[in-house]
């Protein structure tokens, strides 16, 4: 049985092993995106659970919390923010 943060370190990975030729180091706009993208997660997850419209399973997180959301969860924002302008820049977008 996985958890979350097995998970998470094998799309890291791949991530890393996709970004390994992309030699641009973080724009202003990135930056600013990551913020707002990991500020979102922050209320609207926490608010989400507040509300019990979904949980974690204990056995499959760290245990950490960023009030009443799993650090786990900031994981999915930051990916995000990594991916799409990689995948853009890889696959011909413009330049980012």
């Amino acid at each position: 049985m996985a958890t979350y943060i097995v998970l998470n370190v094998m799309v890291l990975l791949a991530i890393w092993i996709l970004l390994a030729r992309w030699p641009c180091k973080p724009s202003r706009a990135w930056v600013f995106t990551l913020s707002v993208i990991v500020l979102l997660t922050l209320v609207f997850d926490n608010l989400l659970i507040w509300m019990d419209m979904f949980s974690y399973a204990s056995e499959k997180i760290l245990g950490y919390y960023v009030l009443l959301a799993p650090v786990e969860d900031f994981f999915y924002a930051l990916v995000a923010v990594i991916l799409i302008p990689a995948l853009w820049h890889k696959f011909g977008g413009s330049h980012v």
